[in-house]
């Protein structure tokens, strides 16, 4: 008699028939539970575990962010909130970037943070809006007793306690990310400060870091290539196969026949989640 012979006949009173009826759903189902009582509990725990490898708590808060950008991505028009996505950003960056951050949480303590009338920063209407702003965060952060200064350069806009930040304004409730002259870069020290609301005497501010947003955009494998290859064969790929869609000729010759400055209407997406569009202007 086999091992199969031996264990059935030790449940065989278990079954009406005297056997499990593979054709009865109620036979099948008490034979699976009596077949799951024979595997211990603690096989089953190591099963488990080595079919899902475990996540850091740091890996686990990533993936959600990765996960909230994806449904942003594929839910068409029930998409989550862009600020929502900000906020998850800012609580990533406020506790996984806290060192780097130094004074700046002096400044603003949290990932979301009000800079309340903020005006009173600043000394003249005539300057336009973003450069306005800038001039209060640094006369607020100096009010905190932090140093605090306005700088000048591509990609950098003011330095809280040292740590240079670029900063993106919206007259409303919502966060620009277009970059116009520069790109996130892969540095743990630079920090990017989002301020909605100029319109009211509040701003909301988030600061996020600027090396989480480099990496969530490109994705890890073209980042991690262009860490170490300097090039990514698949961003060129992808950069090639976007321009071919563009008809940069025609757009030019509208642009000289016209007199006026052409912004292409089309755009198209490389890496994770960057997308690329043109202004052709002309000088003589």
């Amino acid at each position: 008699m086999d091992v199969l012979e031996k264990f059935l006949n030790s449940v065989s009173y278990k079954f009406p028939k005297g056997y499990p009826d593979m054709n009865d759903p109620e036979d099948v189902k008490l034979l699976t539970s009596i077949l799951e009582s024979y595997i211990p509990e603690a096989d089953q725990s190591e099963e488990k575990s080595s079919d899902e490898p475990t996540l850091s708590p740091k890996q686990q808060d990533l993936q959600k962010i990765i996960n909230f950008i994806d449904k942003r991505e594929t839910e068409g028009g029930k998409v989550p909130s862009k600020l929502k996505l900000f906020d998850l950003l800012a609580q990533y960056t406020y506790k996984y970037y806290n060192s780097e951050l130094g004074d700046i949480k002096t400044v603003f303590p949290e990932p979301v943070s009000k800079l309340e009338d903020w005006k009173e920063y600043v000394n003249s209407e005539e300057r336009n809006k973003g450069e306005l702003i800038e001039r209060a965060i640094v006369g607020y952060a100096q009010d905190q007793g932090v140093e605090s200064e306005l700088l000048r350069g591509q990609g950098k806009d003011v330095s809280i306690g040292g740590k240079e930040i670029e900063c993106k304004s919206s007259e409303r409730n919502t966060i620009t990310t277009i970059l116009q002259t520069s790109y996130y870069k892969d540095d743990a020290n630079k920090f990017y400060l989002f301020a909605s609301n100029s319109k009211t005497p509040n701003l909301d501010i988030r600061i996020v870091s600027s090396q989480l947003l480099y990496r969530l955009n490109l994705g890890d494998d073209i980042a991690d290539e262009l860490s170490t290859k300097k090039q990514s064969q698949k961003l060129l790929d992808q950069i090639s196969d976007g321009l071919a869609t563009l008809d940069f000729p025609t757009m030019i010759q509208t642009s000289l026949a016209t007199g006026e400055s052409q912004e292409t209407t089309k755009t198209f997406k490389v890496a994770k989640n960057v997308k690329i569009r043109f202004i052709i202007s002309i000088s003589s």
